[in-house]
């Protein structure tokens, strides 16, 4: 018997599962979201979402990409990751995620994207870019198509140590997009949610054990979600009836003896 299936729940809780992934709205979320709804209203050219490890930036990203409405404009959001080492292999990643018929070669890379933009242009369809784990490289590249088309909105995903480089690179004043860290209240409203979208009981944490896993991941989203999976698997390995404190710290405990 799986984990999931002792806790009587649907599925699994936490994570992407064949491809779908829950989204939980924290305040950051909300807030980020609502200043790139501005962003692109407002035509503004490219804004810098900042968030480290854990802290739900590329499930932010991929939420917006699919999900979002953006009000008083037709906008079309292209999502890619910024992880490549020329820049060559940048603009085949773009052009394969903006073109029907992507191409090795750089200028005709180039040119297709370029004619991808100003066709949806010309039918008033904004091109937005959000860019997860940009790099300087891709910053140039961003900054060359913002400067020919006010039709091209950019969101560059990075950690607070790359964003200075990326200013640098793209000029101007990109508007800026923390994730900070969620408070007590944004971790309980996770875990409650995320076991309650699955068919579980919303309690089946209680309120020292969600305490102590906040305290324990420090309000990262992603490190919050593999202790609260490793809890469950814990608790129905002992044949818990509730995730209490105890068993949290237990998981704790082994994480540690496994990393010495």
């Amino acid at each position: 018997m799986s984990y999931h299936e002792y806790w009587r729940l649907q599925r699994l809780p936490f994570g992407q599962v064949n491809g779908r992934e829950d989204f939980y709205e924290g305040t950051s979320q909300r807030e980020a979201i609502a200043r790139l709804r501005f962003l692109v209203g407002n035509a503004r050219s490219v804004g810098l979402l900042i968030g480290g490890t854990g802290s739900g930036r590329s499930s932010l990203l991929r939420h917006v990409s699919r999900n979002v409405l953006w009000s008083g404009a037709i906008v079309e959001p292209v999502l890619i990751s910024g992880r490549c080492d020329t820049q060559a292999e940048w603009l085949h990643q773009l052009s394969g995620a903006l073109c029907a018929d992507p191409t090795l070669h750089t200028s005709d890379a180039w040119r297709r994207i370029c004619d991808t933009i100003d066709a949806a242009s010309r039918q008033d369809v904004f091109t937005c870019l959000l860019v997860d784990d940009a790099t300087n490289l891709v910053a140039e590249s961003v900054s060359a198509l913002i400067n020919r088309s006010r039709h091209v909105t950019a969101v560059l995903g990075c950690n607070t140590e790359a964003a200075g480089g990326l200013v640098h690179r793209i000029g101007g004043c990109p508007l800026r997009i923390d994730l900070p860290h969620w408070a007590l209240s944004d971790s309980a409203g996770f875990i409650r949610q995320s076991i309650a979208d699955v068919g579980g009981d919303p309690e089946l944490f209680n309120d020292a054990a969600i305490v102590r896993l906040h305290e324990l991941s420090e309000g990262r989203v992603a490190t919050l979600a593999r202790l609260a999976e490793l809890s469950l698997l814990a608790g129905a390995g002992s044949r818990a009836t509730q995730i209490t404190p105890e068993i949290v710290e237990a998981i704790q405990d082994e994480m540690l003896v496994a990393a010495a």
